[in-house]
């Protein structure tokens, strides 16, 4: 991050900072910077804050701290949290988005509360992410003067940025996505599993989708980003979780803010969250071999197929019955070869009609092979990833697999999108 033009801060904003100046040794963080500017803004309604959230004295005394507590940036000597040093930058950001030239007390109050996790505004919502948005709202009436149009995608375009710092983690760093909504656009940004990204390619989801989005999402209650971290951080045991993992972390309990918006694209959050896990597997290099009841249960019901492929070929060319027989046995063959148990259960009723019982037992005794294959990879993938699959999920995994099958997923997503998202951007309800 280069270093700041100080005359891009008007003069309280300027006095603020050299007043936040704290013990040597510790940098100066958003909330030392927030009490400052308390006390030198004498045009800002602070008093409407202090009524709402608290005053400088609950402030000062509240237990927190910045996410990021080091950075190599300073101001005037002075040395800066991440966190804080983000909050300047994004402060200057404001002021060229809404062309005030300088950035005044409001800005600056904004941006140090901008960071769900930072410690102004942990210290101002005792850690509600719930009140979150109602404090840049109040901030916005009281401290700027005037609402700020857009400040929701500004902030989400922000948070989602690339880590800044000399240092930063290779893995997504998601400290300043705010909330599961940023989250999982940072970790679907930073997916580096082919596979996953093609499977999310063919569910129409990648980190733009989400941010185009946010907008609609606004006051519903939601996950901070902090939380998602702890919860991958203990669930992984890692201490850096990577972006499969945290996707997969993100859509358990994601709150109603994240909820909405996977309503709203038509995705099923454990369809997004299998497929992380899955691939979250595959690079731990978890139970990646097949088991022997899958392995016994494919080839059995191979056998099966081609025994009743070849039954009703036989039955076409002994009886002479080219027509309708030969198109009806095509359609019979691709059925019994589609994988589909419902499938295999109305061939069984064609057969016992056309061929005889039993014909249409060996039918019916595929079907069982089929369903008990689809069991056992059911259970193989939950003792791999930890999840329970309903035949239904485990057939919607299997056609993501390959862009030609995946085809009725996708477009299934887009017909949910476009009925429930197209009125809510017209301002109804889906």
């Amino acid at each position: 991050m280069a270093p700041f033009d100080q005359r891009r801060f008007n003069k309280s904003v300027r006095q603020a900072l050299e007043a936040a100046r704290t013990a040597p040794g510790r940098s100066v963080d958003t909330r030392d910077v927030l009490l400052a500017l308390m006390r030198v803004d004498i045009r800002g309604e602070w008093d409407r804050i202090a009524l709402e959230f608290g005053g400088e004295d609950a402030v000062a005394m509240a237990p927190v701290a910045d996410p990021q507590e080091s950075s190599p940036v300073t101001w005037n000597g002075l040395a800066l949290s991440g966190t804080c040093a983000r909050a300047l930058d994004l402060a200057v950001r404001l002021a060229d988005a809404y062309e005030t030239n300088d950035v005044s007390a409001g800005l600056m109050a904004v941006a140090l509360v901008a960071d769900p996790a930072a410690a102004a505004a942990v210290a101002l919502t005792h850690g509600d992410m719930n009140r979150h948005a109602a404090l840049l709202d109040l901030l916005q009436d009281a401290v700027v003067g005037h609402s700020l149009g857009g400040l929701d995608k500004a902030l989400y375009s922000w948070r989602s940025g690339p880590a800044r710092g000399p240092g930063a983690p290779n893995g997504p760093d998601v400290a300043d996505a705010g909330d599961a909504v940023g989250v999982l656009a940072v970790a679907l940004d930073a997916v580096e599993d082919t596979k996953l990204r093609d499977a999310y390619e063919r569910l129409k989801l990648d980190g733009e989708t989400i941010r185009e989005i946010e907008p609609l999402l606004a006051g519903l209650r939601t996950v901070s980003a902090r939380e998602i971290v702890k919860r991958a951080k203990l669930r992984y045991d890692v201490d850096l979780p990577e972006a499969p993992q945290l996707i997969a972390t993100a859509m358990t309990e994601p709150g109603e803010r994240l909820a909405r918006a996977l309503w709203l694209l038509g995705i099923p959050a454990r369809a997004i969250a299998f497929e992380a896990e899955t691939s979250d597997a595959r690079t731990q290099r978890v139970g990646e071999e097949i088991t022997d009841t899958v392995n016994a249960f494919t080839h059995l019901n191979a056998i099966l197929s081609a025994a009743v492929s070849l039954f009703i070929v036989r039955h076409v060319v002994v009886e002479h019955d080219w027509w309708p027989g030969i198109p009806v046995a095509l359609m019979l063959i691709w059925v019994t070869w589609s994988g589909l148990i419902i499938g295999d259960l109305m061939l069984s009723a064609v057969l016992w009609f056309w061929l005889g019982p039993w014909y249409a037992a060996l039918a019916a005794a595929m079907a069982l092979a089929a369903h008990l294959l689809s069991w056992s990879e059911r259970r193989n993938a939950f003792n791999r990833t930890g999840m329970r699959l309903t035949r239904k999920e485990w057939r919607r995994h299997i056609r993501l697999r390959t862009a030609r099958q995946a085809g009725p997923v996708t477009a299934v997503v887009l017909w949910r999108r476009r009925r429930r998202l197209t009125p809510a951007m017209e301002g109804g309800d889906a």
